[in-house]
């Protein structure tokens, strides 16, 4: 009996659902584009994240340092090496990357409905384009130099290429597909995953696919090597692509991990020091001294990734909504995805209809994110799985419905909607705003002040503040706003606010910050005595930063409003 495929039969591509994806891909991303102009971060980047990295290793790919080197080189240098290309293809701008990242996202849909003709047909292929299109998320990360992007259309790729080989194991379908896989591999190379997977989920498979195997293996090795010798030279030892060694995975595996976000406090000195082995010996020990907290933290990991939650690191997708309807909508939660996703898994299970590649690729990249910091940029790579298996369940319910099946029907329906509901829970959502976004409001209206945006930062702020007005920082950071508009008596108010709510070790920087407002008032006198309230409150630490300027600042008041003599 020959072995199952690891693809199904192939269907015609209906070519108007192709030049209709087509038309919403660019058509979404043209709209997204032209809302993220009001955004802070349309041509601008925090500079202590990885963007800064990227965009420094591709400029100087440009200038000529044919290592692409930046000051942290931690990560794989693929993306910075096709950066570094579009920037010389286009033009060095924010511009070129958003719109080179667009034409990526439009590829990564068009390639989803592909696979979704070629695994189930061409209407499943439909509906998980369209829902991967308007996920959010994945149309955010698109307007920012990091990498989700391009990692996703390299996976998506791969797929594809892997199921025109298992079809026509040729030497023109081969070659692209080495390259695909390999490619994606460099990317990020804990993709590395889907093919160990794959090992234990397709074995009659390979074994059938082996001869195909060994033609293909050599070509990925191959073009891995231009890569692997640039970080042999960057790092002076073999490096598998990425170098950021134990600090990886060590972020996400301390028993008190939340089970979403990156906490440095839950890293350990020896990663820092990139103590590798002696880092792993101490996680071991950690694990066997907390099983149990050990076992709780990897359920919560579990749930989080299938959950709603986004949680941030480098960009905020709670603050970028704000920005666009586009990333307002309900296909925007990412546990309707992952409800219909699970769902079509188990229908695909009962029909006994497997797809192999897929369920690897889906379950494998799926288990390359929870060992590590759960965060929303490393889901995005594994969010095209997910929505195939989600698209197959909307065509099997339709196809229910069309036969008058109510009650199986009914009951995945009722069954899948629950299980949305569940990972959106109002609980989960005020874990989110208590960690992701109320502390990020004052960051974001900052940057505002930074860009020069300082009316949007004050009607952001003031907004924040009618729901949570005991925000210290907030009443602070709108102080600022005002201060740079030129409004001193109202940045005056807005410190004294923050006076209110300040905590202990805040206070003296607010009195120096309101003593330099009332000398700019020409209020020397209510100058002075801000700062003497400052100078009392770091008597035990005189040469704090605070404290020493507060000291000179005593200083330079004395000079410019000198003590007036009695007659």
């Amino acid at each position: 009996m020959a072995p199952p495929r690891l693809v199904a039969s192939r269907l015609p591509v209906p070519w108007s659902y192709f030049f209709f994806l087509l038309g919403v891909a660019v058509l979404t991303r043209w709209i997204y584009l032209d809302d993220f102009q009001a955004n802070p971060f349309y041509n601008f980047y925090v500079k202590y994240t990885d963007s800064l990295n990227y965009d420094l290793g591709a400029k100087a790919l440009l200038a000529g340092g044919w290592l692409a080197s930046a000051p942290i080189n931690a990560y794989s240098p693929l993306y910075k090496y096709l950066l570094g290309a579009a920037y010389w293809v286009f033009g060095d701008s924010f511009q070129t990357v958003w719109l080179c990242q667009s034409a990526l996202g439009v590829g990564t849909v068009l390639l989803i409905f592909l696979i979704g003709r070629e695994l189930f047909n061409p209407r499943a292929g439909l509906l998980a384009a369209l829902l991967f299109n308007f996920y959010g998320p994945a149309l955010m990360y698109e307007g920012t130099i990091l990498r989700a992007t391009l990692i996703t259309f390299l996976g998506v790729w791969s797929l594809y290429q892997l199921i025109l080989l298992a079809r026509n194991p040729s030497l023109k379908i081969m070659i692209p597909t080495a390259l695909a896989v390999s490619l994606f591999i460099q990317s990020r190379p804990n993709v590395l995953m889907i093919f160990a997977v794959l090992l234990v989920l397709g074995r009659s498979q390979i074994r059938a696919a082996w001869p195909m195997i060994k033609k293909t293996a050599p070509l990925v090795f191959l073009f891995f090597i231009p890569l692997l010798v640039q970080a042999w030279l960057v790092h002076g030892k073999f490096v598998f692509f990425e170098a950021s060694g134990p600090m990886a995975i060590l972020a996400g595996n301390h028993p008190d991990y939340l089970g979403m976000g990156y906490f440095k406090n839950f890293t350990y000195e020896e990663a820092s020091q990139g103590r590798f082995f002696q880092a792993f010996a101490l996680l071991f020990e950690r694990i066997f001294s907390h099983p149990l907290d050990f076992s709780a933290m990897y359920m919560r990991k579990i749930y989080f990734f299938f959950s709603s939650a986004e949680p941030p690191n480098n960009v905020n997708f709670y603050f970028y909504r704000e920005f666009s309807s586009l990333l307002n909508t309900p296909l925007c939660n990412f546990a309707v995805m992952s409800a219909m996703g699970l769902a079509g898994m188990a229908i695909c299970l009962r029909n006994k209809k497997k797809p192999v590649l897929l369920f690897s690729y889906a379950l494998g990249l799926t288990l390359a994110v929870v060992p590590f910091s759960f965060l929303a940029r490393y889901r995005i790579p594994a969010t095209p799985y997910f929505a195939l298996f989600a698209g197959f369940a909307l065509d099997w319910l339709l196809r229910e419905i069309e036969k008058k099946r109510w009650k199986p029907a009914l009951f995945a329906l009722l069954l899948t909607a629950n299980m949305t509901l569940d990972l959106s829970s109002p609980n989960l959502f005020s874990m989110i705003d208590n960690k992701f976004i109320r502390y990020k409001k004052d960051h974001y209206a900052l940057l505002l002040i930074q860009k020069g945006n300082f009316e949007l930062a004050r009607e952001y702020l003031k907004r924040y503040l009618i729901t949570y007005p005991n925000k210290s920082n907030a009443h602070r950071v709108l102080a600022v706003s005002l201060w740079r508009s030129g409004k001193l008596r109202e940045a005056v108010r807005a410190n004294r606010n923050a006076l209110l709510f300040a905590p202990p070790e805040d206070e003296a920087g607010i009195r120096l910050d309101l003593a330099l407002l009332f000398d700019g008032l020409a209020e020397g006198e209510n100058a002075k005595a801000e700062v003497r309230r400052g100078i009392q409150l770091t008597e035990d630490e005189p040469t704090s930063p605070v404290g020493v300027k507060l000291r000179r600042y005593r200083e330079l008041l004395a000079q410019k409003y000198p003590e007036q003599k009695s007659g």
